[in-house]
């Protein structure tokens, strides 16, 4: 059965998941640039709701405090040594040593084919930075409904949990991604 894939990808969607994605990044030099560009876009976006604010404003205020050296401790602590959370979705739904994982990863490097998303050397298909990337390729309501749930929602509102309960300050940056996502689906829902 051959998809009739539609080559549109909403550049607004394709701006903002970018950049939630690049949160999710190792952070770097240009880590205060990266969360200017993620508050404009909050003062863009109405509405925000205030917890999601303060817990932006948490985390920026952290990441100056602490510039983007301290930001690589705290990330390295949250999903590198020890990881309260894992970035790569198959490990929370298969585990680490399962057939399933990389089936999963397989499938993945398809869905990207097809939708023509380039999958950059290095990175693996099920990295939450890559699907969020992946995400506005995706043009059929009903699979991209779909996918929001299963791929991004599920993964990050269980990032959220273990990260609010050590009040760490990446949980504002899962906050955002469900903030998003949800708007995405909501918007989507409103055009169909």
């Amino acid at each position: 059965m051959e998809l009739n894939i539609k080559k549109e990808v909403s550049e607004q969607s394709r701006q903002v998941f970018n950049l939630l994605a690049r949160l999710l990044d190792y952070p770097d030099e240009n880590l205060l640039e990266l969360i200017k560009k993620v508050s404009y876009l909050i003062s863009v976006s109405q509405p925000v709701p205030d917890e999601l604010l303060e817990n932006w404003q948490r985390f920026a205020s952290h990441a100056v405090a602490t510039k983007y050296t301290g930001m690589q401790e705290v990330y390295t602590a949250t999903f590198d040594l020890n990881p309260v959370c894992s970035l790569y979705i198959s490990i929370g739904l298969f585990g680490e040593e399962n057939f399933n994982r990389s089936l999963f990863m397989a499938r993945m490097v398809d869905a990207f084919n097809i939708y023509q998303f380039p999958l950059n050397p290095g990175e693996l298909p099920d990295s939450l930075p890559v699907l969020l990337k992946f995400m506005p390729f995706i043009t059929e309501h009903e699979r991209r409904e779909s996918f929001i749930r299963d791929c991004i929602l599920a993964p990050a509102q269980e990032c959220i949990l273990k990260l609010s309960e050590k009040n760490n300050p990446y949980s504002a940056a899962f906050r955002l991604i469900v903030h998003f996502a949800e708007q995405e689906i909501n918007q989507e829902a409103a055009h169909v």
